[in-house]
């Protein structure tokens, strides 16, 4: 699996939403986006222990279906907060 590597520069133009509140935003549970956080098939954001999912990643999954975003991945490991 080829990461990404994001610094936070890149991360200043993005918005960040907290993987609790995506239940929010798509109808899925958060077990759900957990499962699919651990089996790579949702971009996320990491930081330090937070993790984060891009609001154009969740504006994609709206418009298209989780089947526009399958296979992305953004990673940002970083001590570092926000």
């Amino acid at each position: 699996m080829k990461k990404n590597k994001r610094t936070l520069e890149d991360l200043k133009n993005s918005t960040l939403i907290p993987v609790m509140l995506v239940p929010e935003r798509i109808p899925v549970s958060l077990a759900t986006v957990r499962a699919w956080i651990f089996q790579g098939k949702l971009p996320v954001i990491r930081i330090g222990r937070k993790v984060f999912i891009r609001k154009e990643v969740l504006e994609k999954i709206e418009m298209g279906g989780f089947e526009a975003v399958s296979g992305e991945q953004d990673y940002c490991h970083s001590p570092l907060t926000i």
